[in-house]
């Protein structure tokens, strides 16, 4: 009689231990979800940041672009050598939603113009936008040579 209570008491022991080995299985599945979860959230909103600062880049390069006369008058081409201005994401995008619009918690626009030796003006583009806590930036150089033809650089 003493084995079989032996055998219970070594069959409950062995139906804990499997059971804290599913639960510690369970917890560990758990974490890697929300570890990958959290990950994927933060590249999403690094990449919407970046998306929207392009385009801000974009429509400011192609805003200079489509100007005509002289570039001391565009509203794109700055006055000063170098200064910082807000922008308003709302108004100059096609943001699709405005739940979107409220999580942009940055958006600025920073130039500097460079006179070249041949007398053409370079004017380079410098957008930030914050992003639900996420920034990026991204530049253009548009040069403007003294015909007031604009040429427009690389993105980066």
């Amino acid at each position: 009689m003493s084995k079989v209570k032996n055998e219970e008491g070594s069959t409950i022991v062995a139906v804990v231990i499997v059971t804290m080995l599913v639960l510690i299985l369970t917890g560990a599945m758990y974490m890697l979800a929300q570890s990958y979860y959290n990950r994927s959230v933060r590249n999403n909103d690094e990449r919407q940041a970046y998306l929207y600062a392009k385009s801000e880049v974009k429509i400011i390069a192609d805003n200079l672009k489509k100007e005509t006369g002289s570039f001391t008058t565009s509203v794109y081409y700055p006055k000063d050598a170098s200064g910082t201005w807000n922008l308003n994401l709302s108004k100059t995008s096609n943001v699709g939603s405005k739940d979107y619009v409220k999580l942009i918690t940055k958006n600025i626009c920073e130039y500097k113009v460079t006179t070249k030796d041949d007398g053409s003006h370079v004017v380079t583009y410098k957008v930030t936008v914050g992003y639900n806590n996420r920034e990026s930036t991204v530049s253009i150089d548009c040069t403007i040579d003294n015909k007031n033809k604009v040429e427009i650089g690389k993105y980066y």
